[in-house]
């Protein structure tokens, strides 16, 4: 049985046109699964609905065999999601008092709190920004930040929508690391980029989006030999296509 299956999930925002029409994938405990396709194929859509933002028009989504389709305020728990502009899920006036904030949601006891915090932040490599003013960090940090912030509320999967955009070289090093951390120590994690020659060396499986559906679903290196006819660049070096295992960002 898989972690995560969505079968024949749809959605439209005026129940006319659909904007995800019978998405079908799955994903593995512990795995790291990469989502990509070309703008407008329907990619973060698909995560506002796994997480409950927008409700879906047919379909399931099961965890562990348990369905949530009519459960958005089950999937707003068991899914994180990580916006690409990081920024905008920032809130607290400390790196600590951010992290804080969904556990207060979460009404979890404040004498249970720092444990959580602190062993959150240590895992995004942030525990010596936790007194700093959040508009003090890099780009870098306030991704982990965004992702401590999620972290720390125990979701069973954890989404990032365009984690790389808009990083420089040290940024998206620092979030790589922590994705490839993250999955040795068990996680499961859904990445949505175009980047591939970032991240997919890394990745377990690839699905490909066009036009509002799944069209690929293969292990990295079957699947990225058909990404261009659906409109997603595939990473080339000076001898042809890069292979699968060269695309990564870390040394």
């Amino acid at each position: 049985m898989s972690y995560l299956d969505v079968r024949n999930l749809s959605f439209s925002f005026d129940h006319t046109q659909p904007i995800l029409r019978d998405v079908s994938f799955s994903i593995e405990k512990g795995s790291l699964t990469v989502l990509t396709g070309r703008n407008g194929s329907g990619k973060t859509v698909l995560l506002k609905c796994l997480k409950g933002l927008y409700p879906i028009s047919a379909g399931s989504i099961a965890v562990e065999g348990n369905k949530y389709e009519k459960a958005r305020k089950e999937r707003n728990r068991r899914f994180a999601l990580v916006f690409q502009e990081a920024e905008s899920q920032i809130v607290g006036q400390t790196v600590y008092k951010d992290i804080e904030f969904g556990l207060e949601n979460l009404e979890i006891p404040k004498s249970l709190r720092k444990e959580t915090i602190d062993s959150t932040a240590r895992l995004m490599r942030i525990k010596h920004l936790l007194g700093r003013r959040p508009q003090t960090l890099s780009g870098g940090e306030l991704r982990r930040l965004a992702i401590a912030g999620v972290l720390a509320m125990a979701p069973q999967i954890l989404m990032l929508d365009e984690p790389f955009a808009n990083l420089d070289a040290d940024g998206i090093t620092d979030i790589l690391q922590v994705l490839v951390h993250m999955k040795a120590q068990g996680h499961t994690i859904l990445v949505v980029t175009h980047e591939l020659e970032k991240i997919l060396a890394h990745a377990d499986r690839l699905v490909v989006m066009d036009r509002g559906t799944v069209v690929i679903e293969e292990a990295p290196s079957i699947a990225v030999c058909s990404v261009e006819q659906f409109g997603v660049h595939r990473p080339r070096c000076s001898c042809g296509y890069l292979p699968v295992e060269e695309m990564t960002w870390l040394t």
